[in-house]
């Protein structure tokens, strides 16, 4: 999205333009990996410290609520606007790849607020490698990750999409 609007002559497999659509993912995936291998230590140096590592959860939780109804709210307000520059843009294949965004950032942002629930109850610090529970931490945080990373993407776009210079359409006749 960011290689299309700073270069719209690249094709939408160009390198910057796969990354763009991709990098939440590949950062969801990779903070799971990280977890999955080294999260056990995490927690025992958490313990160690007396740091409460139970918070995250919560902390995860209430992030992606707030920033879940901010796409909502916005994704709503683009939808339903119709002058300015968005009645100029609103059929082009990059408005509709920007909502896609938008969308994504919001069922993720949903979808691991829901799942934070449960976490916050249950409040697992897995202590051994590779046990059922650090496996499902290491699923939730990768989710988390993965949530706050299409939330970035959509905020950091905002600034394309309004800087955007649109040339005012002519008049018919």
């Amino acid at each position: 999205m960011v290689a299309d609007v700073a270069q719209p002559e690249r094709h939408r497999l160009d390198f910057d333009a796969v990354r763009e659509r991709c990098y939440p993912l590949c950062i969801g995936a990779l903070t799971a990996v990280v977890w999955l291998f080294w999260g056990d230590r995490l927690v025992a140096i958490c313990v160690k410290e007396q740091w409460h590592i139970d918070q995250m959860y919560t902390a995860i939780f209430a992030f992606l609520a707030i920033t879940t109804g901010f796409l909502a709210t916005f994704y709503c307000t683009i939808v339903c606007m119709s002058d300015g520059f968005v009645r100029q843009i609103r059929d082009t294949k990059k408005m509709w790849g920007f909502l896609g965004f938008v969308k994504r950032g919001i069922i993720l942002g949903f979808a691991v607020s829901l799942a934070s629930i449960p976490m916050m109850i249950a409040a697992p610090a897995p202590t051994e490698h590779f046990s059922i529970s650090a496996i499902v931490v290491s699923t939730w945080l990768g989710c988390a990750a993965w949530a706050v990373a299409a939330f970035y993407r959509v905020a950091s776009l905002f600034f394309f999409l309004f800087e955007a210079r649109t040339e005012p359409r002519r008049p018919a006749g």
